[in-house]
Protein backbone atom coordinates (compact mmCIF):
# COMPACT_ATOMS: atom_id res chain seq x y z
CA UNK A 1 0.00 0.00 0.00
CA UNK A 2 1.08 3.44 -0.41
CA UNK A 3 1.60 5.52 2.48
CA UNK A 4 -0.62 8.56 2.31
CA UNK A 5 1.33 9.83 5.45
CA UNK A 6 2.48 9.31 9.24
CA UNK A 7 2.39 10.70 12.52
CA UNK A 8 3.57 10.11 16.01
CA UNK A 9 0.07 9.52 17.43
CA UNK A 10 -2.81 8.28 14.98
CA UNK A 11 -6.16 8.45 16.41
CA UNK A 12 -9.01 6.41 14.60
CA UNK A 13 -12.37 7.70 15.53
CA UNK A 14 -13.69 11.81 15.52
CA UNK A 15 -16.10 11.28 18.46
CA UNK A 16 -15.78 12.32 21.41
CA UNK A 17 -12.94 10.36 22.85
CA UNK A 18 -11.50 10.64 19.55
CA UNK A 19 -11.03 14.56 19.78
CA UNK A 20 -10.19 14.23 23.25
CA UNK A 21 -7.11 12.30 22.56
CA UNK A 22 -6.42 14.24 19.46
CA UNK A 23 -6.86 17.51 21.10
CA UNK A 24 -4.50 16.29 23.97
CA UNK A 25 -1.89 14.90 21.89
CA UNK A 26 -1.64 17.76 19.41
CA UNK A 27 -1.58 19.91 22.35
CA UNK A 28 1.90 18.09 23.86
CA UNK A 29 3.93 19.14 21.05
CA UNK A 30 3.58 15.86 18.74
CA UNK A 31 2.30 15.05 15.06
CA UNK A 32 -1.46 13.85 15.37
CA UNK A 33 -3.19 12.64 12.67
CA UNK A 34 -7.50 11.89 13.01
CA UNK A 35 -8.81 9.79 10.96
CA UNK A 36 -12.59 10.01 10.79
CA UNK A 37 -15.47 8.61 8.59
CA UNK A 38 -17.82 11.54 8.43
CA UNK A 39 -17.11 14.97 6.77
CA UNK A 40 -17.43 16.50 10.20
CA UNK A 41 -16.36 15.54 13.83
CA UNK A 42 -18.29 14.39 16.75
CA UNK A 43 -19.48 10.79 16.08
CA UNK A 44 -22.38 10.04 17.83
CA UNK A 45 -23.21 12.99 19.65
CA UNK A 46 -23.38 14.70 16.00
CA UNK A 47 -23.80 12.05 13.37
CA UNK A 48 -26.94 10.80 15.71
CA UNK A 49 -28.12 14.11 16.79
CA UNK A 50 -27.83 12.40 20.37
CA UNK A 51 -27.48 16.09 21.54
CA UNK A 52 -26.20 15.92 25.36
CA UNK A 53 -22.83 15.18 26.95
CA UNK A 54 -23.11 13.27 30.00
CA UNK A 55 -20.46 11.96 32.01
CA UNK A 56 -20.92 10.76 36.07
CA UNK A 57 -18.09 12.93 38.00
CA UNK A 58 -18.22 16.37 36.04
CA UNK A 59 -16.78 17.35 32.96
CA UNK A 60 -13.66 18.76 33.10
CA UNK A 61 -10.94 19.03 30.58
CA UNK A 62 -11.15 19.29 27.06
CA UNK A 63 -14.97 18.32 27.03
CA UNK A 64 -14.96 21.69 29.32
CA UNK A 65 -13.63 23.72 26.96
CA UNK A 66 -15.68 22.57 23.75
CA UNK A 67 -18.78 23.06 25.88
CA UNK A 68 -17.64 27.15 26.80
CA UNK A 69 -16.42 27.54 22.97
CA UNK A 70 -20.10 25.70 22.34
CA UNK A 71 -21.76 28.49 24.70
CA UNK A 72 -19.66 31.48 23.60
CA UNK A 73 -20.97 30.72 20.20
CA UNK A 74 -24.39 30.36 21.47
CA UNK A 75 -24.82 26.42 21.07
CA UNK A 76 -24.80 25.70 24.68
CA UNK A 77 -25.32 26.19 28.02
CA UNK A 78 -22.36 27.32 30.26
CA UNK A 79 -20.98 25.09 32.01
CA UNK A 80 -19.88 24.73 35.88
CA UNK A 81 -19.90 21.53 37.72
CA UNK A 82 -19.34 23.87 41.17
CA UNK A 83 -22.31 25.57 40.11
CA UNK A 84 -24.40 23.08 39.74
CA UNK A 85 -23.32 21.04 43.12
CA UNK A 86 -24.06 24.19 44.91
CA UNK A 87 -27.11 24.90 43.46
CA UNK A 88 -27.83 20.42 44.09
CA UNK A 89 -31.15 19.16 45.91
CA UNK A 90 -30.49 16.34 47.89
CA UNK A 91 -27.22 15.69 46.25
CA UNK A 92 -28.67 15.02 42.54
CA UNK A 93 -26.41 17.06 39.64
CA UNK A 94 -28.07 16.57 36.38
CA UNK A 95 -24.36 16.62 34.60
CA UNK A 96 -26.10 16.33 30.90
CA UNK A 97 -25.00 19.37 29.30
CA UNK A 98 -27.16 19.67 25.48
CA UNK A 99 -25.48 21.32 22.65
CA UNK A 100 -26.93 22.38 19.21
CA UNK A 101 -25.37 19.55 16.82
CA UNK A 102 -24.07 22.14 14.30
CA UNK A 103 -21.90 24.16 16.89
CA UNK A 104 -21.06 20.95 18.06
CA UNK A 105 -19.09 20.46 14.56
CA UNK A 106 -18.14 23.68 14.36
CA UNK A 107 -16.21 23.66 17.51
CA UNK A 108 -14.82 20.75 17.50
CA UNK A 109 -13.30 21.47 14.23
CA UNK A 110 -11.98 24.68 15.38
CA UNK A 111 -10.28 23.39 18.75
CA UNK A 112 -8.71 20.31 16.16
CA UNK A 113 -7.27 23.18 13.80
CA UNK A 114 -6.09 25.24 16.85
CA UNK A 115 -4.11 21.97 18.06
CA UNK A 116 -2.71 21.23 15.26
CA UNK A 117 -4.23 18.03 14.49
CA UNK A 118 -4.19 16.90 11.04
CA UNK A 119 -7.67 15.79 9.97
CA UNK A 120 -8.63 13.51 7.11
CA UNK A 121 -12.41 13.40 6.99
CA UNK A 122 -14.23 11.31 4.77
CA UNK A 123 -12.08 8.41 5.68
CA UNK A 124 -12.32 4.89 7.23
CA UNK A 125 -10.25 3.32 9.21
CA UNK A 126 -10.76 -0.21 7.96
CA UNK A 127 -7.52 -2.55 9.12
CA UNK A 128 -5.10 -2.42 11.76
CA UNK A 129 -1.56 -2.68 9.72
CA UNK A 130 0.06 -5.09 12.57
CA UNK A 131 4.27 -5.09 13.45
CA UNK A 132 4.41 -8.61 16.00
CA UNK A 133 1.49 -7.55 18.51
CA UNK A 134 1.60 -3.79 18.07
CA UNK A 135 -0.64 -2.34 15.80
CA UNK A 136 1.94 0.74 13.61
CA UNK A 137 -0.81 1.93 11.24
CA UNK A 138 -4.27 2.23 10.01
CA UNK A 139 -5.00 0.76 6.46
CA UNK A 140 -7.19 3.81 5.24
CA UNK A 141 -10.13 4.32 2.22
CA UNK A 142 -11.36 7.53 0.80
CA UNK A 143 -11.99 8.87 -2.42
CA UNK A 144 -8.58 8.08 -3.18
CA UNK A 145 -8.89 4.94 -3.02
CA UNK A 146 -6.79 2.35 -0.35
CA UNK A 147 -3.61 4.11 1.53
CA UNK A 148 -2.08 3.37 5.04
CA UNK A 149 -1.22 6.04 7.51
CA UNK A 150 1.46 5.60 9.70
CA UNK A 151 1.86 5.73 13.38
CA UNK A 152 4.50 5.26 16.62
CA UNK A 153 0.65 5.09 18.56
CA UNK A 154 -2.44 4.20 17.55
CA UNK A 155 -5.46 4.86 19.44
CA UNK A 156 -8.85 3.11 18.46
CA UNK A 157 -11.80 5.69 19.32
CA UNK A 158 -13.93 4.20 16.74
CA UNK A 159 -16.68 3.29 19.00
CA UNK A 160 -16.59 -0.32 18.22
CA UNK A 161 -12.84 -0.85 18.73
CA UNK A 162 -12.88 -1.91 15.28
CA UNK A 163 -9.17 -1.87 14.88
CA UNK A 164 -8.65 -3.03 18.20
CA UNK A 165 -10.86 -6.33 17.23
CA UNK A 166 -9.67 -6.67 13.85
CA UNK A 167 -5.72 -6.71 15.72
CA UNK A 168 -6.90 -9.56 17.83
CA UNK A 169 -7.32 -7.95 21.38
CA UNK A 170 -9.00 -9.94 23.44
CA UNK A 171 -12.97 -8.12 24.01
CA UNK A 172 -16.41 -9.49 26.14
CA UNK A 173 -19.38 -8.19 24.53
CA UNK A 174 -22.37 -6.46 26.30
CA UNK A 175 -21.82 -4.19 29.40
Amino acid sequence: LKIMDSADVVVAGGGVAGLGAAIASARAGVKTILIENNGFLGGVATSNMMQALCNGSGIHGIMEELIALMAEKGGAPKWSFEARKAGSENGYINEAVSFDVETFKEAALEMCVKSGVVMYLYTKACLPIMQGDTIVGVVVESKNGRSAIMGKRVIDCTGDGDLAFRAGVPFIVGR
